[in-house]
């Protein structure tokens, strides 16, 4: 509780912090920052993928990455970069996992490496699809695999489907969500609080399924950064 209280005002002196320098127009406006990455061309698609990979997998949430891709680029350009991203920076996070950090991956992830490391060793491919479909890329998940007797194949093929409801989804609400910005129409605003709808309807529905499938009773206590 403490823990979270001190990253939620962290992040609110943040974005005070930033807030302020955008009214001294010290900081670019956001417009500005969308058509330098789209005017740079494959320049900005590789410093968006390299970002990806470099600093997600350590724990910063894949909608950081995906939301804004799609606020830059077309539709199926910015779920080809995010889908991409994921994948690289998930098979970062298993492989430093698995070779370089396994006692400060296990040291994280506590009980919930025990309570799925079995399940994983007996039903690999479909334990990680679930948990992709749930969680996305969320770095301890990447960890957990990592840890875990999976192996690489397995979880490239399985992460590589599990990955795509999700980015596909958060990459339709950003696109939308921009969409209704600079519209300000009534229609655009329709859309989005209807893919919102899809989305929170979809995220509903796959816990509910995990929970019943693959989940174990009672849940592992699960680690600070998945929640």
């Amino acid at each position: 509780m403490v823990r979270r209280r001190i990253v939620l005002w962290i992040a609110a002196l943040a974005l005070t912090i930033i807030g302020i320098l955008w009214l001294l127009d010290l900081i670019p406006d956001p417009t500005e920052i969308r058509d330098a990455l789209r005017d740079s061309g494959s320049v900005g698609a590789l410093v968006f993928l390299l970002a990806f990979i470099a600093i997600q997998p350590w724990g910063l949430p894949g909608s950081l990455f995906i939301v804004p891709a799609a606020l830059v680029w077309p539709p199926l350009v910015a779920f080809g970069l995010s889908w991409l991203g994921a994948n690289l920076a998930a098979l970062l996070g298993f492989l430093f996992a698995r070779w370089a950090g396994r006692d400060w991956a296990r040291s994280r992830l506590g009980l919930f490496v025990e309570t799925y490391d079995e399940r994983l060793a007996r039903h690999g491919f479909a334990t990680i699809l679930v948990l992709r479909l749930v969680f996305v890329c969320a770095p301890p998940i990447s960890w957990l695999l990592g840890v875990s007797r999976i192996s690489l194949r397995t979880n490239i093929l399985a992460s590589a489907l599990g990955f795509v409801p999700g980015i596909a989804l958060m990459t339709l609400l950003g696109n939308r969500g921009l969409a209704a910005i600079e519209d300000r129409s009534g229609g655009s605003l329709l859309l989005l609080l209807g893919v919102l709808a899809i989305f929170i309807l979809y995220r509903m529905r796959i816990r509910s399924v995990a929970a019943r499938t693959i989940v174990p009773t009672p849940q592992p206590e699960m680690p600070q950064e998945i929640r």
